[in-house]
């Protein structure tokens, strides 16, 4: 219960704190990815780590090669509508985090007596992959949730999709969507179809175990997970739908 009642007080106090950032802090130091294990943390530690980065952007930038990005408007539709249908299709309508989710999550974790079931965000996702370790406490959640929410005053929605996409880790050595597009389709992210979309989409959660290489009829009922996704959100028709999943998808040849 203190667990619950800790990363509850860091959530809370992550609004409080987001309304003083205007302050500078005395100095910035350089940032760096943070060495102690995450459940050393303390929530002074967090807090400090978040004041200082008042220049958010900035630092978050140093994490980043942009010359391996593709922009967000040379990303096809279908791409940006089937990663929100499947990884946060309330992305465009709540803050950093989604708190009904993590309001489900806390309940289902505290039950089990540790972090089981996430309720992270696009933004979440892109700071953790970014910036943090994947250890599942409940500090470095609270510290995921603090970075998140300064990202969002750092970053405009789309900003944070490019950078999502750009990032993640869609399996077979392939990370961010350059490299995805050339190691499963031989293509460019803008001349995706929308099955090639709907497949890529499905990778983020198990790159490894849906990987159309090594699992093809995995990949293939992912695809159909996703493709139902976005017809459920009014994203695209069931016939489109159905005309994308029995469509070939022109794999490469695996690496």
């Amino acid at each position: 219960m203190k667990k619950l009642l800790l990363f509850l007080l860091i959530l809370g106090g992550a609004y409080y704190w987001g309304a003083d950032l205007a302050a500078p802090p005395a100095a910035i130091p350089t940032p760096a990815r943070t060495q102690a294990p995450a459940d050393t943390l303390t929530l002074r530690d967090v807090r400090e780590q978040y004041r200082l980065w008042h220049d958010f952007r900035g630092a978050f930038e140093a994490h980043l090669d942009r010359s391996r990005f593709t922009p967000v408007e040379e990303l096809p539709l279908f791409l940006r509508q089937a990663i929100i249908a499947t990884e946060d299709r309330r992305f465009y309508e709540h803050g950093a985090v989604d708190l009904m989710s993590i309001a489900r999550a806390a309940v289902s974790n505290y039950q089990a007596g540790d972090v089981q079931e996430g309720a992270s965000t696009i933004t979440q996702q892109v700071v953790k992959t970014v910036l943090l370790s994947d250890e599942r406490t409940w500090l470095r959640k609270g510290q995921e949730v603090l970075l998140a929410i300064r990202m969002e005053y750092a970053y405009d929605k789309d900003e944070i999709l490019e950078i999502y996409l750009n990032t993640i880790y869609y399996g077979s050595g392939a990370t961010g969507i350059g490299e995805a597009a050339r190691t499963y389709f031989d293509t460019t992210p803008a001349a995706l179809s929308l099955a090639q979309c709907a497949m890529l989409a499905g990778l983020p959660q198990a790159p490894s175990a849906r990987n159309p290489f090594s699992d093809y009829e995995g990949a293939k009922e992912r695809q159909r997970t996703v493709l139902t996704l976005m017809v459920r959100q009014g994203m695209i028709s069931p016939t489109t739908a159905e005309n994308a999943y029995a469509e070939d998808l022109g794999l490469a040849a695996a690496p």
